[in-house]
Formats: structure tokens, sequence, C-alpha cells
């Protein structure tokens, strides 16, 4: 395919975001790596004086997981975007000949051709981050431990195979339908709704699962001795459960997400800005739930791993009660360290999550050209625009910061327990930190908007309404 033919539906800033996912992916992915490469040969070292619990390598394997599935949700939610706004372009290819497994490996190239340099750069970075923290983690041990290993290369591998799957997969709209069909927004439009129960369907069968291996992981928790064992078994099904029911709410997220943000803006009254915002929510609710895709992954995993945190140090804090004040003072640190770096690196994914978010207003307003075209000739003035797309932003990170936080209190609750098994005291939940994440997830959706708007608002009604 030519250039210029392909330029018409990915542009370069799709192109930059793709690149930036990867980047940030990498770099995140690789430290955790290398970090649990040194983590082995310490457990190593410990379990020859009978301290290891065998647990090391399970979580940096948890943790860089997690990592690679945001990156492949977000970048898979970027090129779905990205061909769901650029139909009638693609369907006026088909009709110039272009065959869509043709289109769809085109554009995933494209996407592995910019994940690829940023990849390099990411695993790099990465490495050095990983032993810039070698001294806080694990100065207290004098032993050696490797600068780069082996699992930052399977790591960088792994990010370009994962963007060019995520990328092949987010195409595979273009083989749903044919040239002609693809004309018409309005059969688009029924056929994404078409779409809605079989995803609600797998959505609900996936969160079951999800509590069935929840259920499981908390039986061996509650009834088990801690052994390396146990809690090796107890942690992978405890990790099984929450991807699986975060695959679940990401899945059903269009079937659940539209309906109750609707239901919410009608508490902001009855004003045409507030009404146009309802009809929005549930009008398109593939894109809706696209644009929640972001606020989930990053939520759920801030808000899990902060209260797992809290409740960990809460516990710890507890039993070290009988130790001698110099040594209770010191394991206290020593937690509070590796918790706020494991937070802090978790949240890159949370990174993740905003660029998909920013790169999904931009690239979903430039779509609603036509519409709001449409308002402006009606009457509606700048400000009734804007206060429309804030409004729609607002509604969604209210929705995604209640139920999703919700949800990641939960899960982090019970990874706290299949962690500590009889070791686990009092729940903690981490109020401030979940007030701020509420503040913040509010003030990164509104942040998303104003590119868009500042765009919006410079556009000619009467060029907006002739445009395709």
């Amino acid at each position: 395919m030519a250039n210029p033919a392909l330029k018409s539906i990915i542009k370069p800033g799709d192109l930059t975001a793709v690149g930036t996912v990867s980047l940030i992916a990498a770099a995140f992915s690789a430290a955790i790596a290398n970090i649990g490469a040194k983590a082995n040969v310490v457990a190593k070292h410990l379990s020859e004086q009978g301290f290891s619990t065998g647990a090391e390598t399970v979580m940096s394997f948890i943790i860089v997981a997690l990592g690679l599935f945001s990156a492949a949700v977000v970048t898979s939610n970027i090129m779905n975007t990205v061909v769901s706004c650029n139909g009638r372009a693609i369907a006026l290819l088909r009709l110039l000949g272009y065959q869509s497994s043709q289109l769809r490996t085109k554009l995933s190239l494209k996407a592995v051709a910019a994940s690829l340099i940023a990849t390099v750069i990411g695993v790099a970075a990465g490495a050095v981050i990983s032993n810039l923290l070698e001294e806080p983690m694990f100065g207290q041990y004098d032993i050696a431990l490797p600068q780069f290993s082996v699992e930052c290369v399977v790591v960088g591998i792994l990010i370009v195979a994962i963007t060019f799957i995520s990328a092949y997969r987010g195409t595979r709209r273009v083989t749903k339908i044919t040239p002609l069909q693809a004309l018409s927004q309005t059969h688009l439009l029924q056929r994404e709704r078409a779409t809605l129960l079989p995803a609600g369907i797998i959505g609900g069968l996936l969160l079951l699962a999800a509590v069935v291996l929840a259920w499981f992981a908390l039986d061996i928790a509650f009834n088990e001795e801690a052994t390396a064992e146990s809690s090796t078994r107890a942690l992978l099904l405890g990790f099984s459960s929450g991807l699986l029911a975060l695959i679940g709410l990401l899945v059903g997220a269009s079937v659940v997400i539209p309906g109750v943000i609707r239901g919410v803006l009608k508490l902001l009254g009855n004003k045409p800005a507030v009404r146009i915002a309802r009809r929005n929510a549930v009008s398109d609710p593939k894109r809706t739930g696209r644009a929640a895709t972001g606020l989930i992954i990053g939520i759920t995993l801030i808000t899990m791993f902060a209260t797992a945190g809290a409740t960990l140090r809460h516990s710890f804090e507890i039993e070290s009660q009988g130790r001698e004040p110099e040594l209770r003072e010191l394991i206290l640190q020593m937690m509070d360290m590796i918790i706020s770096i494991t937070i802090g690196l978790v949240a890159i994914s949370a990174v993740l999550a905003i660029v998909g978010i920013i790169n999904n207003a931009i690239v979903t307003a430039a779509s609603r050209k036509r519409e709001f075209g449409l308002l402006r000739s009606l009457g509606f003035t700048k400000a009734q625009i804007s206060r429309m797309m804030i409004i729609e932003s607002v509604g969604l990170s209210l929705i995604a910061t209640t139920f999703i936080g919700a949800f990641g209190v939960a899960y982090g609750l019970i990874a706290a327990k299949v962690a500590l098994f009889n070791n686990m005291h009092d729940p903690v939940i981490p109020w401030p930190l979940l007030g701020g994440l509420f503040g913040g997830a509010v003030l990164v959706t509104v942040a998303a908007a104003a590119v868009p708007i500042y765009q919006i608002n410079r556009l000619d009604p009467v060029k907006a309404l002739a445009q395709n």
C-alpha cells in the first residue's frame, strides 16, 4: 500500500501514541524484570538460611505481566479507536481494491515500526532504573547481582510482538463489514450495538470465573499453613482471578458503563449541554467503553496495590511488636520503601492508560466534527460545546473511580490475604490516596478533553458539516 493511502487512516499522532506506550511499557517491564532477576539471586542466598518463601519470583512475574497486559490493552484500544473513527476512509480504500487483510497487516506493521525503536530505548532505560534501585532494595546483602538480565531482552521481544498482535486485533473491525456497509455510519453503529450482548455474556462469564478462582485462593490462605508451595499456589490463583476479572470488566465496559453514566448525568439537570452529553453516552456504547478502558486499568492497579500495601504494612507493624525497637523500625522502613517503590512502578501502568485516554479523546473528537458543526449551526455556543464535552468526561471519571475503585480495593484485600495467610490482621483502606486518585481521575479526563475542545472551537461550522 502506498504511504499516502495509509496516511488517510493512521495519523502521525496515533503512531506517536503507540510508540509512547511501547516506550513506557518496555521501561516499566524491563525494570521489574531486572529487579526480579536480582531478587531471585537474593532469594537463593536467603533460602540457604531458611528465610525465603518462594514468593519473590511470583511477585516479579505478576508485576511484569500487569505491565505487558496494560500495554496490550492500550495499544489495541488505540488502533481500535483509529479504525473506528476512520470507517469511511477505510471503506473508500476497500472500494479502490485494497483487501481487508492487506489493510490490517499494513496498519499493524506501521504500529510495530513505531514501537521498535521506542522498545529498545525503553528496555535500556528500564535496566538503568533497576540498577539505580538496587542499592535501596538489596544494598544490605553483600552479594553480586546482575546488571542486565536475559529477562530484559525477553521483555523487549514480547513488547514488539504484543504491539503487532494488539494492533492486528484492534484493526479487526476492517474485516467485519463490506465496503458499501462501511460507508453508512448508521450501519456501523447498528453492527457495533449487535455485539454488545455477546460482550456482556463473555464479560459476565469471565467475572464468574474470577470469583471461583478467588474463592480457591482464599480457601488456601484461610485453611493451609504458609509454605513455599501454598504461598506460590495462592498467589498464582489470586493473580489469575484478578486478571480474569479485569478482562471481564474491559469486555463488559461497553455494556454497563454507558447506561450508568447516563443515569448519573441525570442528576446534573436538564440543560441542553447535559441532555446531549447523556445522549452521547449511550448513542455509541463502544466509543464510551473505549474511553473507559484507560481509567479501568489505571484505577484498578493503583487501588489494588495501594490497599494491599497498606494492609501488609499494618500487619507487619503488629507482627513486629515483640522485636527490638531498632530492628522493628528497620523492618517498617524497609516495608515502606518496598511498598512505595512498588506503587510507583505500578503507577507507570496508569501512565500507559493516560496516553490511551488522551489519544482516544483526540481521535474521537476528530470523528465527531460533523456533530459539533451541526450543534453550532443550531445555535450552540463554543462554551456550551466545551461544557458538554467536560460533562461527558467528568461523568466517565466519576463512574470509573467509584465502581472500579471499589473493585480494586476488594482485590487489594484478597492479594494481602493470599500473601500473608494467617499473619494478616485488620484490613486497611488508604482513604487519602483514594481521594487523591478520585480527584486525579477527574483532572486527567478533563485535561484529555482540553486539546479536542480547543480544536473543535476553532472549526468553521459550515466546513465541519461538509466533512465526510
